[in-house]
């Protein structure tokens, strides 16, 4: 068996279990590929996991190679469409090093897809995997943007595998969730035609789907909480500080993993990195301030809101979570509006 399967953890084998029993053997082959191997030394978390903030204590480290093996799996076990599942699988693939700290540095707050055009020439030089897309007739065009497919992807709120897979793994590994919560979700998943008539996921059942809505809002809440903006940025400055000082290339971010690159940042000799990332590392505590604070690393920006408004199929048609649920429509335009003003600094100056 290949080498990453049977090094996942445990926790994550559970989930991969839950999205489906078997893994199909166009994966097992893929998974020869150095490119989409690379992905396991990246954090699906954008570097947080390196942290000392409470907030981001996770239970176990959960890979960009789990989070791209769990969309594939997902899309095999409703559709058992091979490209669909491939196109899913390899959406990661351009991910570089603390992933989208690096749109961050790109300037990229709101959409964070600065990284995402790399994957057709990233797919393409790989010929392991352009050999087995010409041995299973499956054209480049058909598999380098999972945005063709509904299923795989979509616009916020609506369900995709993407989106779906990082909201159930999310809460396990913040330990908020049980492992027989995330199959008893999972089990009352259906394919549903919305406003659009594009294929979504959905839910049979409302209390299903209002507990899943409540998820998708506390994965957003920290997503865009303060100690995320302020950690992504600096973690970003401190990513284009180390390009601008040849400690790194940009290069380095696309074949590296991040304990290559953590490495070379603490034992690069050069004071100004080593203390900033011994300040992105050790610090605990973020503080708020109405105005800037002089001689104090801070930060002010608005970043993308993530959560989900899931559709629900009832005995009169299929309506979405916010059009049946009064508390829940509420609950969501409250996160959208929740758009600080304020400054968020540490105790550093960079």
């Amino acid at each position: 068996m290949n080498r990453y399967l049977l090094n996942r953890m445990e926790e994550v084998k559970e989930i991969h279990q839950i999205y489906c029993e078997q893994i199909p053997e166009f994966i097992y082959e893929l998974l020869d590929s150095e490119q989409l191997i690379r992905l396991n030394g990246i954090s699906q978390h954008c570097g947080m996991d390196y942290t000392k903030t409470p907030v981001f204590r996770f239970n176990y480290f959960y890979s960009r190679l789990d989070h791209s093996l769990g969309v594939a799996l997902i899309l095999w076990h409703f559709t058992k469409d091979k490209k669909q599942t491939i196109a899913g699988f390899l959406h990661d693939i351009a991910s570089p090093t603390f992933a989208h700290a690096v749109d961050y540095m790109k300037k990229d707050y709101m959409h964070q897809e600065a990284t995402e055009d790399l994957t057709n020439y990233i797919i393409k030089k790989d010929l392991m995997i352009m050999n087995k897309l010409k041995g299973y007739d499956i054209a480049l065009k058909e598999v380098n943007d999972y945005k063709i497919y509904p299923l795989a992807d979509n616009k916020t709120p609506r369900i995709c595998a993407d989106r779906l897979e990082c909201t159930l793994h999310y809460p396990h590994l913040r330990g908020k969730m049980k492992i027989q919560d995330i199959k008893k979700i999972y089990n009352d998943i259906c394919i549903l035609k919305n406003e659009d008539g594009e294929e979504e996921f959905g839910f049979a059942n409302i209390n299903t789907a209002i507990e899943i809505t409540k998820i998708g809002i506390d994965n957003g809440i920290l997503d865009s909480s303060n100690e995320n903006r302020l950690f992504m940025q600096l973690l970003a400055d401190i990513v284009d500080k180390s390009i601008e000082l040849n400690i790194i290339t940009e290069e380095d971010l696309y074949i590296k993993s991040e304990n290559e690159i953590i490495s070379l940042l603490k034992n690069c000799g050069i004071k100004v990195i080593q203390d900033a990332w011994n300040s992105f590392s050790n610090t605990e505590e973020v503080y708020v301030s109405r105005e800037p604070i002089y001689n104090k690393y801070n930060v002010n920006m608005q970043v993308k809101k993530r959560y989900i408004d899931p559709l629900i199929k009832t005995a009169t048609g299929i309506y979405r979570v916010s059009e049946i649920s009064k508390e829940m429509s509420r609950e969501m335009e409250k996160f959208k509006a929740n758009n600080s003003q304020d400054y968020i600094f540490i105790d550093f100056k960079f």
